[in-house]
C-alpha cells in the first residue's frame, strides 16, 4: 500500500493539499485522473507534491480513489483549521478559525492516523467571552494600557560625525544617529537608556546617557549633549517620538522576563518549544510580533500577534561544500541579517580578502565587537574556504567565514535540510483559535509592569478582543456582495467570477496574438489547444483578430537550456504586428523524455522583440480551471481591460501610481550581472480602477536605483496619461509598498515641479494585531473590516474574508494589511476604502481576488520581472501588461 505525507502549502491564491509519495507511475496517474472540476489536481514543482483542493469533496475524491483517510487536522475548516505561521522568511499566511499553524502543515498516513484537534479547546471557541464586541461583531489582538502617560521630558544629544564626512543626505545623516544609538545600547546594555531618532543628526534620551560621549563607530565620533526638552503629545512628531522610547522601555522589560528581544516586531520565548527529533541545528521558539500605539490623550495601546519563528545554529562549515548552491537563503550568527549565498571560494579565512591587506579573521578580531574572540579562534585555527554573499535588501557583495553565516530557517531549507526536525516541528505550530488569542493575552499580562518616565505602564488584557474607542474604529467598510466592480456594457457584479457571465469591460484595440508551441504538437492538437481558448475568449467579448504560429524544438533536460529562445527570436521580424504571445512550454515530464523548460529564456527573447507573453504547460492547457485566467492574462498583454471599479473608488485621486522595487538573484556569474539585480517599476492605475500601463527601469547592477531612473519612469507614467486623457492630473495618489528601502523623492520632485499634489500611502503586507471575528467563538473575519486610527492616519484592513468555493486554494484565516498615509491630505478611510477596492479587481485572475491592492501587488511584480529581464524597455507608458 502506497504511504502518503500531506502539507498545507500555500501560494499567492490560498492554501491546497500538497500529497507527496515514493514515486509510482500508478499513483500518478491515478491522481492524474481525478476530476479536475473538483479537485483541480496539479503537480506543483516548486514543493515537488501534487497537490489539490483543500475542499470537503476534493479531499473525499483522493481519499475514496485510494483507500486512505486524510488527518483531520488537513481539512480546512472541517474541524479545527489552521493558521500558517511564521518561520524565518517573514511570510505568514492562514487557514479558517483564527487558528496558528506551520506553513506547511505535514503528517504521514498509516493504519492508525493521529490528530491535533483538540476537544476541549473547540468547546472553548464557543463559549469564550464575547463582550465588548463593536456592532462589526469585530475585534483585534490590542491591548490598551490601564494607565496614561503625560508629555515626556527628555534629554536632547547632538550625533558629532567624523571630521570630512559629508553625509548630505537626510538618510545618511539618519544612518549615523542609528549608529550612535546602536553602539551605545551595545556598550552599556541594560544600562542604556530607551532611545529615539529625533531629526537631524539627533537623539532624544529618557534618562542622561552613561559615559563621556565618545564613540568608536567608523561614521561617528561623539554624542554631544544638547540640554533638555520637553516632548508634546500633541505634537505628532513628538508623539511619534515618545511612541519610540515607550517601545524601547517595552523592549527592556520583556527582556528582563527572559524573553529573546530582537526587535518589537520579533520577541521569542527564551525556551524553545520541545523538538526530539532532527540535527539540533534548528529551534522553534514562539514568537510575538509587537507593536505600541501613543494617541495624544497618552493613551497606549500594546499589539500582539502570536507566532512561532525558526532559529538555526546550522552554520556552513556544518555542511559538506557540495550542498551549498547560489541564492541559497543564509543569516548572520550574531546580527541575523539575511544574504542569499554567491560563491565559495578558492581564498581561505587566513587570506586577505576583506581588501589588500585584510582577511576576514583580521576583520571580525578588530572590527567586529558582536563577535566573541573565541569564535574567531576558531576560525582561524580551522581556515576554511571563505564564501561571497548578497545581503537581502540592499547592499553589495559581501565575503564571510563559513562560520558566521547559518541557513536560514526558511521551509525549503528546513525540508533541504532538516526534515526530520520540520516534521515534528510543524504540528507544534498548530493551535486552536482560543490558544492563539490566550497567548496574546497572556504574553500581555506577562511582560507586567513598564516603568516609564515615572509611570508605571500595564496591559491587563481584561477582554481578549478590543473593539475600539475614541482612537481607535472598527467598522466594516463594505458589504461582502457589494456590486463594486464593472464589466461589459456597464453590468455590474461583486466579484471578479462574474466575467464568465457578464463580459470583459473593454477588449484589447487589436489582438493579433503569437502562438508559440512546440514542433510536436503541431497540427490538430495545437488547434484544438488554440480552440479552446479562442472560444473561451469569445465567450467573454474579446475574441482573437489573428493567430500566428511559430514552433521550436524542445531541448532535452539533461542538454538544458539548449537554443529555443534563439529558435523563436529569429522567427519574429522586428517590425511585428503581434499583441502578445501565448507559448505552450514543453512538458517537464514527458512520457519518453523530459525536456527543459525555457521559460525565462522566452520570456526575455520575446520582451527583447516587444512582447507581453502568457505561458502555460501543456498538462495546464488541459485543465479547464486554467482556461479563464489564461484567457484574462493574454487580454490583459495585449491591453485590454477585464473589469474595472469604475464610479467606486472615493476621493480626488485622477491617478494611481506604484513605486517598487524588485530583486533578482543571478547564478551564472557572468561578470556585471552575477549576484543580486534590481529594477524598478511603477505601475499606473486610472481613478476607474483600470491599468493604465506600466514602466520600469530595466536590470540594474548595483545595490540602489539612480534617481535619475525613477524620475525617468515617472515621466512616463504621467506623460502616458495625459496622452490619454488629455490634460495631467490634478491628484494623484501614491502607493509604495512598506519594505521598499529606495527614496522615491526624485519622482516626487517630478510632480511637485508640475504642482500636481499627490498623498503617499504606504501599504504593508503584515498588521501588528489580527482582525478577528467574534460570533459564538473566534472565526474567520468578514472581508473589508477594518481598525482605523484617524489622528495617526493609520489603518489594518481585512481584504480577504470567508473562503472563496471558486478560489485556486481557500483564503484561509487572512492577515490583515496595514495601510499609513505619509504625506497629503486625503483622510485615512478614503485611502483605506481605495486600497481596498484596489484588492478586488486582479485582472489576471477570475476565481479569486488579491490580498493586496493592485497597485503594489502588479508593481511588484513588474519590478521583479524588471529585474529578471522578462519586460521590454520601456520608452513610455506600456499599456500591455505581461508579468501576470
Amino acid at each position: 500500500m502506497t504511504e502518503f505525507s500531506y502539507d498545507i502549502i500555500e501560494d499567492e491564491y490560498g492554501e491546497k493539499l500538497a500529497i507527496e509519495f515514493e514515486y509510482d507511475e500508478d499513483v500518478k496517474n491515478r491522481l492524474k485522473g481525478l476530476s479536475w472540476d473538483t479537485t483541480h489536481r496539479a503537480w506543483d514543482p516548486d514543493v515537488g507534491a501534487w497537490t489539490i483542493e483543500l475542499t470537503p469533496a476534493s479531499i473525499q475524491a483522493f481519499e475514496e480513489e485510494f483507500d486512505v483517510t486524510v488527518p483531520d487536522e488537513y481539512r480546512s475548516g472541517e474541524i479545527t483549521g489552521g493558521d500558517n505561521e511564521e518561520t524565518d522568511t517573514g511570510v505568514d499566511s492562514g487557514t479558517t478559525d483564527f487558528q496558528p499553524a506551520a506553513e506547511k502543515s505535514s503528517a504521514t498516513t498509516s493504519d492508525s492516523t493521529g490528530s491535533d484537534y483538540d476537544e476541549d479547546a473547540a468547546i472553548e471557541d464557543a463559549l469564550v467571552d464575547t463582550r465588548d464586541i463593536s456592532a462589526s461583531g469585530h475585534g483585534l489582538t490590542t491591548y490598551p494600557a490601564a494607565q496614561r502617560i503625560d508629555d515626556v521630558p527628555v534629554h536632547v544629544y547632538n550625533v558629532l560625525i567624523t571630521t570630512g564626512d559629508q553625509a548630505q543626505s537626510a538618510a545618511e545623516r539618519r544612518r549615523r544617529a542609528y549608529s550612535a544609538m546602536r553602539e551605545i545600547r551595545e556598550e552599556y546594555e541594560d544600562q542604556a537608556p530607551p532611545m529615539a531618532y529625533a531629526g537631524d543628526l539627533e537623539v532624544v534620551s529618557l534618562h542622561p546617557i552613561p559615559g563621556d560621549g565618545t564613540l568608536e563607530s567608523e561614521d561617528v565620533r561623539e554624542l554631544k549633549e544638547a540640554g533638555k526638552r520637553t516632548l508634546e503629545l500633541s505634537n505628532q512628531a513628538e508623539r511619534a517620538q515618545i511612541q519610540r522610547l515607550v517601545e524601547e522601555a517595552f523592549k527592556h522589560r520583556v527582556a528582563d522576563q527572559d524573553f529573546i528581544v530582537h526587535g518589537m516586531h520579533k520577541i521569542l520565548e527564551g525556551e524553545p518549544v520541545p523538538i526530539q527529533a532532527g540535527t539540533g541545528n534548528f529551534r522553534l521558539h514562539e514568537r510575538f510580533d509587537c507593536a505600541i500605539t501613543v494617541a495624544s490623550s497618552g493613551q497606549v495601546y500594546l499589539h500582539v500577534n502570536p507566532k512561532t519563528r525558526v532559529q538555526t545554529d546550522y552554520t556552513l562549515d556544518k555542511l559538506e561544500n557540495h550542498r551549498l548552491y547560489p541564492g541559497l537563503r543564509l543569516v548572520t550568527t550574531y546580527n541575523g541579517r539575511g544574504y542569499r549565498l554567491g560563491r565559495v571560494q578558492s581564498e581561505r579565512a587566513r587570506d586577505p580578502t576583506i581588501d589588500a591587506e585584510t582577511s576576514v579573521v583580521d576583520y571580525h578580531r578588530d572590527d567586529n565587537p558582536l563577535v566573541d574572540d573565541k569564535t574567531v579562534e576558531r576560525i582561524d585555527s580551522a581556515n576554511r574556504r571563505v564564501v561571497t554573499a548578497y545581503p537581502m535588501g540592499s547592499g553589495g557583495k559581501q565575503t564571510f567565514p563559513q562560520e558566521l553565516l547559518a541557513l536560514q530557517g526558511h521551509t525549503a531549507n528546513l525540508a533541504n535540510f532538516d526534515g526530520d526536525f520540520w516534521a515534528e516541528a510543524q504540528p507544534k505550530m498548530r493551535r486552536s483559535a482560543s490558544a492563539r488569542v490566550e497567548d496574546a493575552v497572556e504574553f500581555a499580562r506577562q511582560v507586567g509592569d513598564v516603568p516609564f518616565d515615572g509611570t508605571t505602564l500595564s496591559f491587563p488584557a481584561d477582554a481578549p478582543l478590543f473593539a475600539g474607542d475614541s482612537h481607535f474604529r472598527v467598522e466594516q467598510l463594505y458589504e461582502i456582495d457589494a456590486e463594486i466592480l464593472k464589466f461589459a456594457n456597464g453590468r455590474l457584479g461583486s466579484h471578479p467570477k462574474e466575467v464568465g457571465q457578464k463580459g470583459v469591460y473593454k477588449p484589447p484595440a487589436s489582438f493579433n496574438v503569437l502562438y508559440v508551441y512546440p514542433q510536436q504538437l503541431e497540427g490538430d492538437q495545437a488547434d484544438s489547444f488554440w480552440d479552446t481558448f479562442s472560444r473561451k475568449l469569445r465567450s467573454i467579448g474579446a475574441e482573437p483578430d489573428s493567430r500566428s504560429d511559430i514552433t521550436f524544438d524542445p531541448t532535452p533536460k539533461s542538454d538544458g537550456p539548449g537554443d529555443v529562445d534563439i529558435q523563436v527570436g529569429r522567427q519574429i521580424s522586428s517590425d511585428h504586428e503581434y499583441d502578445a504571445a501565448l507559448v505552450v512550454l514543453p512538458p517537464e515530464e514527458g512520457a519518453l523524455i523530459s525536456f527543459y523548460q525555457p521559460y525565462d529564456e522566452l520570456k526575455e527573447v520575446l520582451a527583447e522583440k516587444g512582447l507581453h507573453s502568457q505561458m502555460i504547460d501543456r498538462k495546464s492547457m488541459n485543465e479547464l480551471g486554467y482556461h479563464q485566467n489564461i484567457a484574462l492574462g493574454l487580454i490583459s498583454a495585449a491591453g485590454g481591460i477585464p473589469f474595472t471599479v469604475e464610479g467606486s473608488l472615493p476621493g480626488d485621486a485622477d491617478l494611481y501610481l506604484a513605486f517598487d522595487v524588485g530583486q533578482y538573484f543571478d547564478d551564472d556569474d557572468d561578470g556585471l550581472q552575477d549576484g543580486i539585480r534590481v529594477g524598478a517599476s511603477v505601475t499606473a492605475i486610472t481613478n476607474e480602477g483600470a491599468v493604465l500601463g506600466y514602466a520600469h527601469t530595466g536590470p540594474q547592477a548595483g545595490e540602489r536605483i539612480p534617481a535619475s531612473a525613477l524620475r525617468r519612469i515617472a515621466r512616463q507614467s504621467l506623460l502616458g496619461y495625459e496622452e490619454r486623457r488629455g490634460d495631467a492630473p490634478d491628484h494623484i495618489a501614491i502607493h509604495r509598498d512598506g519594505f521598499m528601502n529606495d527614496p522615491i523623492e526624485p519622482a516626487l520632485g517630478f510632480l511637485d515641479e508640475r504642482g500636481i499634489s499627490y498623498d503617499v500611502v504606504e501599504v504593508r503586507k503584515q498588521a501588528p494585531a489580527r482582525i478577528v471575528k467574534q460570533e459564538g467563538g473566534f472565526a474567520t473575519p468578514d472581508k473589508a473590516i477594518a481598525c482605523i486610527n484617524d489622528e495617526q492616519h493609520l489603518a489594518y484592513i481585512a481584504t480577504y474574508g470567508q473562503k472563496e468555493p471558486l478560489a485556486k486554494g481557500t483564503t484561509g484565516t487572512p492577515r490583515p494589511i496595514t495601510v499609513e498615509r505619509k504625506h497629503g491630505d486625503t483622510d485615512i478611510e478614503t485611502l483605506t476604502r481605495q486600497v481596498y477596492l484596489l484588492s478586488q479587481c486582479h485582472i489576471g485572475v477570475a476565481n479569486t481576488t488579491t490580498r493586496l491592492p493592485i497597485t503594489t501587488a502588479y508593481a511588484d511584480r513588474a519590478a521583479t520581472a524588471a529585474a529578471k529581464g522578462h519586460l521590454p524597455l520601456t520608452t513610455n507608458l506600456e499599456t500591455g501588461i505581461g508579468f501576470l
